[in-house]
């Protein structure tokens, strides 16, 4: 799991976190902190242990320049003066990873150094998914994506209550470099934004590492959360090293909210209100014995592992994996929305996989379906399908067939009418565009009617009016749409009985065949007993008013 907060002191978290990684996880290992993303090969740091005075300089926003006129690194002070003549700069963010606990347990408590590789190289898979999608700058007022990030690994092992816990902190220096190589502040918004895709890309990355060298995962979903554990631990047995996790959510269950629904912020909010200060070793080896101690009173025994996977033999496979992920997420994503923001894509692809393929599979399955046309990237930065594109003209299409093919449901007159009532009943007054929209679908005379409207243009508080000003004229109002969650708020907005489109058709199609059954039991019982008289006409059934909504994006 990515947790993320800003950092409050410069200095103050470059001494902690220096001190932290001087301590070595285990006696061959080199110290666990290094500088990574491109901002920081631009900077000369990349690959470079991190020092409390580096890490300082670049929280502070003393940042490396290269002149190369001189061939020289010069420094540079991000910021802006206040009134005092005070240096202003946003430090940075701290970003966290941390591994499911059995996964923990497995490198920390028995030692699995493979384990804590599989972990790191999927935080660095996850960083370089986030710099490749979110890193940008504003320039002039305008956001401008550039695509690199410097930032500082610190690998820790333990909870601040002594238990195991695999987790690397990532602590994100505000710089960024623009397309002309000048050093410029980031701006942080896409980083949250995308830290939900970022988290799926590094579990699904990290059971990946996992299944190549020999275990297996299982994964669960309560509610938007997806995560796994290696497989051979039950929840009996992880519990006996989670005392932070038990205290967080004691900390959310005072405050009437459950640990695996309540919200990001929240789970943030209970993990400060509990968090203490360290008071032991950050080193594995010195609990080790304690641990593993505690796992043999619980009954936690290793994993099993199987034969390790080698990549050459499962590229066809995993390629395989990562066209059906991203085929199933563009699906679910396309049946809702007919376009799509790439981070939902990425998030729901990665989730998907479940670890059955890597980040740069997924990268090369959606690139195919780009270039096949089955997914088309758009102008605005989100994502649609040929599907929906194609669905999009026969609409258009239909439209335009349908011109002057219906009767009106009120004239102008009744219509003026109908809205200054509800206007005076509800005490607001609709806008010249839901005027108009209302006006065109009650008073025109065209079979269908579109109207256009982004998300929050008031579009159902126009069908509540849409939906009284037709019933009086004894017409029935009914509402489908593509998604349930749609249907659901239409329904609840405008007060129109609504329904998926799915359900619309199916329904649709079972009331014309009760209708047909019906019509032919009663032409067989004229036949039969020579009935006179005009018989009902079941196809011609009364008014009928259908609106079906479309989001548009």
């Amino acid at each position: 799991m990515i947790s993320m907060s800003s950092i409050g002191s410069a200095s103050g978290t470059s001494k902690y976190m220096t001190e932290q990684a001087s301590v070595e996880y285990y006696t061959d290992q080199q110290s666990p902190s290094k500088w990574e993303g491109q901002g920081a090969e631009t900077q000369g740091l990349a690959g470079r242990e991190v020092t409390e005075k580096d890490l300082t300089d670049q929280l502070e926003g003393k940042v490396s320049v290269y002149n190369k006129e001189s061939e020289q690194f010069e420094e540079k002070q991000l910021g802006r003066k206040n009134a005092d003549g005070e240096i202003q700069h946003r430090a940075g963010w701290d970003m966290t990873f941390a591994a499911p606990k059995s996964v923990s347990v497995e490198s920390e408590v028995f030692a699995n150094k493979d384990v804590r590789e599989a972990h790191e190289n999927a935080v660095s898979k996850a960083m370089q998914y986030l710099e490749d999608k979110a890193a940008q700058t504003r320039s002039h007022g305008e956001f401008e994506k550039t695509g690199n990030l410097t930032y500082a690994k610190f690998e820790h092992a333990t909870t601040r209550e002594g238990d195991p816990q695999t987790h690397t902190h990532v602590i994100i220096a505000n710089v960024t470099f623009d397309k002309d190589g000048k050093a410029m502040s980031l701006s942080n918004e896409k980083l949250m934004e995308y830290r939900t895709a970022a988290d799926a890309v590094y579990k699904n990355e990290l059971a990946n590492n996992l299944e190549k060298i020999g275990y297996q995962t299982e994964w669960t979903k309560d509610g938007k959360n997806t995560s796994f554990e290696i497989k051979g631990y039950d929840k009996e047995g992880l519990d006996t090293f989670s005392k932070r996790s038990e205290q967080i959510k004691e900390s959310l269950a005072e405050r009437g909210l459950d640990k695996d629904t309540a919200s990001h912020g929240a789970r943030q909010a209970a993990n400060l209100a509990t968090r203490e200060d360290k008071n032991h070793s950050e080193s594995a080896a010195d609990h080790r014995d304690k641990w593993q101690s505690e796992a043999s009173s619980a009954g936690v025994r290793q994993a099993e592992r199987g034969t390790p996977q080698k990549s050459n033999e499962t590229y066809a496979e995993q390629m395989q994996n990562a066209r059906e992920a991203v085929t199933s997420a563009v699906n679910h994503l396309s049946e809702r929305e007919a376009a799509f923001n790439e981070k939902d894509l990425w998030k729901a692809a990665a989730q998907n996989a479940q670890g059955g393929t890597s980040t740069d599979k997924i990268t090369e399955a959606i690139r195919e379906q780009e270039k096949s046309g089955e997914l088309v990237h758009r102008e605005d930065g989100k994502y649609t399908t040929r599907e929906a594109i194609e669905a999009e003209k026969t609409m258009s299409d239909t439209l335009a067939k349908g011109a002057g093919a219906h009767e009106s449901v009120m004239s102008n007159k009744e219509f003026d009418k109908a809205l200054a009532k509800f206007e005076e009943r509800n005490g607001f007054a609709l806008t010249d565009e839901q005027r108009g929209a209302a006006r065109m679908i009650l008073t025109g005379d065209d079979k269908y009617q579109g109207v256009q409207g982004l998300a929050g243009t008031g579009k159902t508080t126009m069908l509540e009016f849409v939906k009284e000003a037709a019933e009086s004229k004894g017409w029935e109002v009914k509402g489908f749409s593509n998604g349930g969650a749609q249907a659901d708020k239409m329904q609840q907005d405008s007060g129109i009985k609504s329904t998926t489109t799915a359900r619309h058709l199916i329904d649709s199609d079972k009331l014309q065949k009760d209708v047909n059954l019906a019509q032919r039991a009663i032409d067989t019982q004229e036949k039969n007993k020579g009935m006179l008289g005009k018989t009902p006409d079941f196809k011609q059934g009364g008014f009928n008013f259908e609106v079906q909504l479309f989001e548009t994006n």
